[in-house]
């Protein structure tokens, strides 16, 4: 039975387009009572709701327009007959660090049994009399706006009766479809804070100011002693005054018009402004809080950051509180004006989150002091009420203490508690994310009788061990421990000591949440038919109540299928709900649990594992599983799925840490003896060399950028991996070095990587070892660009069984890097053309959230991209594709995990999952004809076809998409394996994939096999493999890099002339060799000196060296190459590139603040100026087909006291960039850099630098810092993009000196680059650039200069 179907409403626009407050009423009958009913609720931005005139609360989550969660309530029993929800909702209608704009909605169902009510164009609205809205003052560019409440206008709108016939109907909102559940319960408010007056007396108001903070500022305030202020006897103006009782606020005296009142809550604290005093109507309050005083007063104002909100009395009682935003400080200062009658205030202050921690047995642990073995005699005991820890020492041990472990880490300021005991000490013990454990120690009275109230900071400690042992607390707090001495009872050392109340003030409620886990992670990936019940182990800190039970399934697109009540077994610790409907993936939410997984249904894989399908999970490193169950749950799950291919990482380091001495234990060796027991092949790779062989002890980052980090003796650096993967059995893969072209290898040219995995090649085959040698690895293949021929010319092919590279972009754009690399290698003439690709790390991360799921849309994207991909990558002929990550990982501002923290499936899982299930032994045969999908594959199996059709969930998103006329569908399903409909010649694509699967007779005339993507394909088919090249002698370079600018594509020579190159001849045979050097030099060079021909002895090296002078280049920094070979044919050559390098000085000149630029194109060209970069010479394509530049661009700048402007102006045929910020580079943008230089002007290194896209892209104007120190979203810093006619774009990108540390002076120097992205409307096609340093390589020797004029 319904009464409404819920939609998204609005309030009619009325002019207002910011700081929106609307009131919306809607009543309903209920026709039965019941004993529960849950009211579901998403706003943008924020609400307060309220059934029957009750506030139920508010509190949206901060999420995305486009990815609404929405917030339930639960309303008790409800009689049968009339009721009204009504609610205030906020529209905050601008960009803030903490929200992302979209426009103005409000969703709301009520759900009572099979009664449904909701939000519709039926309920009445009106714009909210009471709270300012329109334009006001921000509080930070991070806090949003200030509130200004004036309770005169308030009239208990929220009750039912309340005539509501003056007001107009609600509107239909853009439809934002049906919401997600938050991913993270709701704050619910705690106790008021104690607070004391820190100062009172009397003040002076000259007149209002812009902004309410500035109007405080200004006020001229005098104190007066609390006893005579407050008229209260026996205080002499020092003691602290409690609200013990109201406090009378008396009216002031001409001149004076106002009245002040400082409060101190005695520390940091945040949540909720409140305020209630008895007042006569008019009066003015004037709310400002603070973290310190300054001059006596709080700092309300600082530069454009406003603390001040204000409240306006009605007559009578006023209870207000800032309702849509948190607070937080030390100090709450109140100004009153506009009043002539006393005043009595009852409170003011804070209402903190305080999350109660439970005192039942489960919750806590019992720690004995192990380390001092054998521990205390000690027990924990505990009623629900209180904690009892009992402590005997006087045999043996030091200390108990029970511990307590948040579900999640909460963001927790305080830790509260009242204790009785005959101890005189105790300790608290705060575990900080990181595992470090904070130790501190406290006196206590030693009274049993006397009940000890404690709160107490958290904070690091000079006590302190494990994690980052530095004694820095690093947030969050993840648990704690309260621990007792035998000695702290005195002689005997033995007693009891018991805990109450105890609670921690914090952001997050995930202390009260059950702990909880799947106690088979394997049994979540489910056979269709499977009735059994999905089984979690939860342990409750108390026993559930039935609303806390109910459970919802959500299907793959996030919306709800089913729901219910689950049942727990407390004996069991088992949590149990029925099966999902159907086949697919979905999600089990218990909303008031805080508890959301992911499960899979699916058919059994096919019985013959096909090897194309492999996974990344780095088991053996970085976060969990790391234990024995964790590692096999994970291996298992693989198996149980049809991939039998797993990636890994090893840390030679600490393997070898002594040469010839191998530590195989650890992590390292849990991990692979797991795999060989489950019959798992491991690909491993890693990054790092020893400090016995390394000229680079430092870690990878800190290297100075000439350092070479590879091994220096390849000799025994051969027999280390020979060893290494001759002792585990499961090893069948190795990739020599990890991303070698970034900071992993220090970005350095191909010559070096490539000497090393010459080395590994020729002693695996010296010691007899089958692992495929894996060469590559590259983190970008940067097509259109001589990255991968330099590898070529440096013989990795020769010595490599399988090429490796990694791709974090789209599906479009896999094709095009695929068909570079190929053209690359026809064009060299390798014998190898067509050598078997792996690509070895292909995800797309989701953002950040922690350790929730998140929203559904993100993950939805990540699944489209890694599967989309991997089915794209098997058309265009790699061998092995592996999905990143398997596990939950974190990287920035991104999370990669297919799997959840709670090591539960995310879409991406199930969706690859389900890809293998699909395409397994299954080859491309063609494109479908006659599909809009923008890619529309066919694979033909033993007994049918499937047509896999792709579009994407973003820029390319279709809601359907066309078959041909007279196409035989045998079915069709979502990229989860759901059935879907084929109606009316099309199906279902908004999951971004859709499988059609075809009989065998379509091939006939259906398929097109001309296509560009099976060329790629049979020339990888058409390989055969051949044994690696594996010479005697391997080359390796050791020229000076003093005067060269190191990159990953050679190096840039600041001055032309002559260069010496060294080498070093390694020998890995069992006889003396010569080496007879070879020099091959690029068109225009000469050799200024012959290298020497060297003997070699067995097991052993020499070196050679040569002079030669290269030919300049003016016009374009093109790399030459020169080549060394053997003529003897013992070694495979090594190659060499140079390009010339000429840094130029752009001059700004100095403009006062506030300048702007004209909106014209004409205008701008009249300021003059301009650097045009436009044209070939500078343009470097994304994708390698992309050879000619379809944009123009120009640069100016000029600096101000404060900020560095610098404008660019770019011709494009149409803007497109849709993307998030953190990947705004892939559309249409500018990338920049900056770096304050010293006088000397040299670069400084180890990317000490700022890389900053500027974009009008998905996210509105941004500027992201993607390196750099602040990270993210910049705040002080602001771009202003528009259109200026005739195709032109004006990018003035305004960068705040002090957020990014430049010194905006005359004489001042900074280095910068910069790149104009263009994006056609088909992804990122190639970047103009001035200066290099930012893309194919980032360096900072290699920026330009601005000089400040």
């Amino acid at each position: 039975m319904s009464e409404s179907s819920p939609c998204w409403i609005r309030l009619a626009p009325n002019g207002i387009e910011i700081n929106l407050h609307a009131d919306f009423r809607g009543g309903f009958a209920l026709p039965q009572g019941v004993d529960d009913a849950v009211i579901s609720v998403s706003a943008d931005s924020d609400f307060l709701l309220y059934l029957d005139g009750v506030e139920l609360g508010g509190g949206q989550f901060s999420d995305y327009p486009d990815r609404p969660t929405a917030t339930e309530f639960h309303t008790g029993a409800l009689e049968a007959g009339e009721h009204l929800l009504a609610a205030l909702v906020w529209f905050r209608g601008k960009d803030f660090s903490t929200y992302r704009c979209g426009a103005p909605g409000f969703r709301c169902e009520l759900r009572a049994g099979e009664f449904r009510f909701g939000s519709s164009t039926a309920w009445k609205a009106r714009l909210d009399p009471a709270f300012t809205s329109g334009p006001i003052a921000d509080v930070t560019g991070q806090l949003g706006f200030v509130t200004c409440c004036d309770g005169r206008n308030s009239d208990n709108w929220q009750r039912p009766g309340f005539d509501d016939s003056g007001w107009e109907t609600a509107i239909a909102a853009d439809d934002r479809g049906i919401p997600g559940p938050r991913p993270v319960p709701r704050l619910a408010p705690g106790k008021r804070c104690s607070v004391a007056f820190a100062n009172q007396g009397f003040l002076l108001r000259t007149g209002e100011k812009e902004t309410f903070a500035a109007t405080v500022a200004r006020d001229l305030m005098r104190a007066v002693p609390a006893a005579r202020f407050f008229g209260l006897p026996g205080l002499y103006g020092i003691e602290p005054v409690t609200f013990a009782e109201p406090r009378p606020i008396q009216p002031p005296a001409s001149p004076e018009n106002g009245s002040f009142v400082i409060l101190d809550f005695g520390g940091e604290c945040a949540g909720k402004l409140e305020i209630e005093l008895d007042a006569p109507a008019g009066t003015v309050v004037d709310l400002s809080h603070g973290e310190h005083l300054d001059d006596g007063r709080v700092r309300c104002q600082i530069h454009n950051r406003n603390f001040t909100d204000r409240y306006i009395c009605r007559a009578g009682r006023n209870r207000f509180a800032i309702p849509f935003r948190r607070s937080g400080g030390r100090y709450l200062q109140l100004n009153f004006t506009e009043y002539a009658e006393p005043l009595m205030l009852h409170y003011a202050g804070i209402r903190p989150q305080e999350l109660p921690l439970p005192a039942a047995a489960e919750a806590w642990k019992l720690n004995r002091g192990l380390e001092f073995a054998p521990g205390a005699d000690a027990s924990l005991d505990a009623d629900g009420k209180r904690l009892l820890l009992k402590v005997d020492n006087s045999r043996h041990g030091d200390y108990a203490a029970a511990e307590y472990r948040f579900k999640a880490p909460v963001n927790a300021k305080r830790l509260s508690f009242e204790m009785r005991g005959a101890n005189r000490n105790f300790a608290v013990r705060f575990i900080d994310a990181g595992g470090q454990f904070h130790n501190h120690l406290f006196k206590a009275s030693g009274n049993p009788g006397e009940t000890q109230k404690f709160a107490f900071d958290v904070a690091g400690s000079e006590h302190h061990w494990s994690g980052e042992n530095d004694g820095v607390f690093h947030g969050p707090l993840a648990g704690i421990q309260l621990v007792v001495c035998g000695k702290f009872y005195g002689p005997e050392k033995k007693g009891e000591t018991e805990f109450r109340n105890l609670s921690v003030e914090a952001d997050a409620p995930a202390a009260g949440l059950p702990v909880w886990e799947a106690a088979d992670p394997a049994a979540l990936f489910r056979r269709t038919g499977d009735t059994s019940p999905v089984q979690l182990q939860a342990r409750f800190p108390e026993p559930p109540k039935p609303e806390q039970l109910r459970y919802s399934y959500r299907g793959y697109d996030g919306g709800e299928v089913a729901a219910g009540t689950a049942v727990y077994d407390a004996a069991g610790r088992t949590l149990s709900a029925p099966p999902p409907p159907g086949r697919g993936f979905f999600e089990l939410c218990y909303p008031e649990l805080g508890i959301r997984l992911g499960l899979a249904v699916d058919d059994p894989p096919p019985a013959e594992i096909d090897e194309y399908f492999a996974q990344d999970s780095s088991l053996s490193w970085g976060p969990p599983p790391d234990d024995e169950k964790g590692i096999r749950d994970f291996m298992r799950i693989l198996k149980k799925n049809g991939i039998c291919w797993n990636r890994d990482r090893l840390h030679w380091p600490g393997i070898e840490k002594e040469r010839g001495k191998f530590d195989f234990g650890g992590r390292f060796g849990l991990y692979r003896r797991i795999a060989e027991e489950e019959g798992i092949k491991a690909l491993d790779t890693f990054h790092a060399a020893p400090p016995w062989n390394s000229e680079s002890p430092t870690r990878f980052r800190d290297a100075d950028p000439r350092r070479n980090l590879y091994p220096v003796n390849l000799l025994a650096a051969g027999e280390s991996w020979s060893a290494i993967v001759r002792h585990w059995g499961a090893l069948k893969a190795l990739e020599v070095w990890n991303e070698p072209d970034i900071s992993f290898g220090n970005d350095f040219p191909a010559e070096y990587v490539t000497a090393f995995t010459k080395a590994v090649s020729r002693s695996f085959a010296d010691n007899g070892i089958d692992a495929l040698v894996v060469g590559g690895v590259f983190a970008s293949t940067r097509p259109g660009t001589n990255f991968y021929r330099t590898y070529i010319d440096n013989g990795l092919l020769d010595d490599s069984d399988v090429i490796s590279y990694h791709s974090y972009a789209e599906v479009p754009d896999m094709e095009p890097q695929v068909a570079a690399l190929r053209q690359a290698e026809l064009d060299s003439g390798t014998p190898r053309a067509g050598i078997p690709y792996w690509i070895t790390e292909c995800g797309k991360p989701r953002p950040w959230t922690g350790t929730s799921r998140g929203p559904a849309e993100p993950d939805l994207y990540s699944a489209a991209e890694i599967t989309g991909k991997a089915a794209e990558l098997r058309a265009l002929g790699l061998e092995r594709y592996f999905a990143f990550e398997y596990k939950f990982r974190r990287e920035n501002a991104n999370n990669f995990g297919q799997m959840d923290a709670n090591r539960t499936p995310m879409r991406g899982m199930a969706a690859y999952l389900h890809l293998v299930r699909v395409l397994s032994h299954r080859d491309y045969v063609g494109d479908l004809k006659g599909s809009d999908a923008l890619r529309s594959r066919v694979f033909e199996g033993k007994d049918d076809l499937v047509a896999v059709l792709y579009n994407g969930t973003r820029k390319n998103r279709k809601s359907s998409v066309s078959l041909p006329s007279g196409l035989g569908v045998l079915r069709a399903t979502g990229i989860d394996g759901r059935p879907v409909e084929f109606r009316n010649g099309r199906v279902p694509n908004t999951d971004g994939i859709t499988y059609v699967y075809l009989d065998k007779a379509a091939k006939q005339n259906f398929i097109d096999p001309g296509t560009r993507a099976m060329e790629l394909c049979r020339l990888a088919k058409s390989y055969r493999p051949r044994p690696r090249a594996a010479k005697p002698l391997v080359l390796q370079p050791l020229t000076d890099l003093s005067k060269l600018i190191v990159t990953n594509r050679g190096f840039y020579m600041p001055e032309s002339g002559d260069l010496e190159l060294k080498l070093r001849i390694n020998n890995f045979g069992k006889t003396p060799l010569e080496f007879a050097p070879e020099i091959e030099l690029p068109p225009g060079a000469e050799l200024l000196t012959q290298p020497a021909a060297v003997t070699v002895p067995a097991g052993g090296t020499a070196e050679t060296a040569f002079r030669a002078s290269l030919a300049p280049n003016p016009k374009k920094a093109d790399f030459q190459t020169l080549r060394v070979g053997d003529r003897n044919g013992n070694a495979t050559p090594i190659a060499f590139s140079f390009a010339p390098f000429r840094q130029q000085e752009l001059v700004l000149e100095a403009m006062p603040d506030g300048t702007r630029s004209p909106a014209t194109p004409a205008e701008l060209e009249a300021l003059g100026n301009w650097n045009d970069f436009s044209g070939p010479a500078n343009w470097t394509p994304w994708e390698g087909d992309k050879t000619v530049p379809d944009i123009e661009a120009r640069l100016r700048g000029f600096y101000t006291p404060r900020e560095l402007v610098l404008q660019v102006l770019v011709r494009d045929e149409r803007h497109v960039n849709a993307n998030s910020a953190f990947e705004s580079w892939r559309g249409d943008s500018v990338q920049l850099t900056v770096q304050q230089r010293k006088a000397d002007k040299l670069p400084l290194g180890r990317r000490q630098y700022h890389e900053i896209t500027a974009a009008k892209c998905g996210e509105g104007q941004t500027l992201y810092a993607h390196i750099g120190t602040p990270a993210g979203k910049l705040a002080g810093s602001k771009l202003d993009f528009r259109a200026v006619g005739d195709g032109w774009y004006l990018y003035e990108i305004r960068l705040n000196g002090k957020e990014l540390g430049l010194e905006l002076k005359p004489g001042s120097v900074i280095g910068s680059s910069l790149i104009v992205n263009s994006d056609p409307g088909t992804g990122r096609a190639g970047f103009l650039n001035w200066g290099l340093g930012i893309a194919p390589e980032k360096s900072d020797t290699l920026f330009q200069l601005l000089v400040l004029k």
